[in-house]
């Protein structure tokens, strides 16, 4: 069943930007926020943590060059780091949903912004958890 949602949820992702021109934060971000869209503190988390990213990302790029490959590769070894960082100092291991999740999200918000791209990724989302619920005939995976 798991599998047949992620199938959907790339189609729904990927409909969603053929319609709009706006990615919802990569392919897999709404999946696995649909996922735990019942857990409020891990999605806040992982948004802090793509928005820390994004300003690092921004920070970083007046120093040394970042585009392309660089650009995803850094926001995804950032990601890491910072989930790895606010696990071990903070004893947060339920911070963040995933350590790759926030690097695509911030990835995607350098390419077209903050707010679209959470916009984006928060109604594809919705969509995705109101289809999950009606696979399963009830709220809980």
């Amino acid at each position: 069943m798991l599998e047949v949602f992620i199938g959907i949820g790339i189609i729904i992702s990927l409909t969603y930007y053929e319609i709009t021109e706006l990615s919802p934060g990569g392919m897999i971000s709404p999946i696995y926020l649909a996922l735990f869209i019942d857990q409020p503190k891990r999605i806040i988390g992982t948004i802090i943590i793509s928005v820390i990213i994004y300003y690092l990302l921004k920070l970083l790029s007046n120093y040394i060059p970042i585009y392309g490959k660089r650009t995803f590769a850094l926001a995804i070894v950032l990601g890491i780091i910072l989930k790895l960082i606010f696990v071990q100092s903070l004893f947060l291991p339920y911070l963040a949903i995933g350590s790759i999740i926030p690097g695509l999200i911030a990835f995607e918000c350098d390419k077209q912004g903050v707010l679209p791209t959470l916009f984006s990724l928060f109604i594809t989302s919705i969509i995705l958890k109101v289809m999950l619920i009606l696979m399963q005939g009830s709220y809980f995976i």
